[in-house]
């Protein structure tokens, strides 16, 4: 009976060790499969280019799109954060931003805005693809490193504007009350391109154009003599390209003669103030006579005079 006894004991010692053996087998290495979320903190906008936005708030932070590539795919294609957290650190919700689970490092690119009055941008071959309404405050934010899984690095996504930005003044430059009818200003320019999120540069579609307008509520008969409005609006158009504008008065279009002498630029990210100066009530015509030659700015019925703004 003492030889059956101390054989079930070794028969359960026995057992009790195959049976530790056999957890210690089927237990899991131990990994990290928790998401490792990406700190992305858009300290804002380049203090040397202007237009429009200038700050980030929770009112417009959801048109900020991120790109993202590692180096073996694209990751992130125009994901946007749902809000601006705390400690100002960009908040993504539906999907998270987090790391690749590969290991492979990954950068981050960021543009604005995702949309033109809710037309979608598309991305093919890291540029962005859009079309302008003369509304839209395009912006890039140059890539970065973001590092990986194990190595994650905050990133710091500063925006530059990739526009030219036109405000306006209107001048009643005559003695007369002038014509009945809301003033607009129009130009005719390109308005669809690319935007390369790998270096900033913006690519214009030269084929595609259209009539940009800026309407106004200000009637030009509301217009006191020698008084000057500023508009409240503005343009946002291709930087580097000549532009011409046109006053309307009610369904009446003026050609506007810019004092060439102080010819902008245009540049990118800068803002520009074109003063309007509505000289003649007697000739409302456009700037060509009928021997095609140009009226000189004394005859001009409408003048024009741009300044760098900031």
């Amino acid at each position: 009976m003492k030889n059956s006894s101390s054989y079930l004991l070794a028969l359960i010692f026995i057992l009790t060790g195959c049976s530790n053996e056999i957890g210690i087998e089927e237990e899991p290495h131990p990994i990290n499969e928790v998401p490792v979320p990406i700190l992305i903190m858009p300290k804002g906008i380049d203090a040397t280019t202007k237009a429009l936005v200038d700050v980030f708030t929770n009112d417009n932070i959801n048109e900020i799109g991120i790109y993202g590539t590692s180096s073996t795919k694209v990751i992130y294609n125009g994901i946007s954060p749902s809000q601006i957290g705390s400690n100002q650190e960009l908040i993504f919700t539906n999907p998270s931003l987090v790391y690749p689970t590969d290991g492979n490092s990954i950068t981050l690119a960021g543009y604005y805005p995702r949309q033109s009055k809710g037309t979608a941008y598309t991305i093919n071959n890291n540029s962005l693809e859009f079309t302008l309404t003369g509304e839209e405050d395009l912006m890039h934010a140059a890539p970065i490193n973001a590092g990986n899984q194990k190595t994650p690095e905050a990133v710091n996504l500063n925006f530059t504007h990739k526009l030219t930005n036109v405000k306006f003044n209107l001048v009643n430059g005559t003695e007369n009350i002038l014509p009945d009818g809301n003033i607009s200003i129009t130009t005719d320019a390109p308005n669809s391109g690319s935007l390369d999120l790998s270096n900033g540069i913006v690519t214009i579609d030269q084929t595609s154009t259209t009539t940009f307008t800026l309407s106004t509520d200000i009637n030009a008969n509301t217009m006191a003599s020698k008084e000057t409005i500023s508009v409240n609006g503005n343009l946002l158009l291709f930087p580097e390209l000549a532009y011409t504008f046109k006053l309307k008065i009610g369904d009446q279009s003026y050609n506007i003669q810019i004092d060439t002498t102080n010819s902008p630029a245009w540049e990118e990210g800068i803002s520009y103030l074109l003063t309007i100066t509505i000289k003649k009530l007697n000739t409302l015509k456009s700037f060509t006579k009928s021997d095609n030659k140009a009226e000189s700015s004394s005859d001009s019925f409408v003048q024009g005079n741009i300044i760098q703004i900031k």
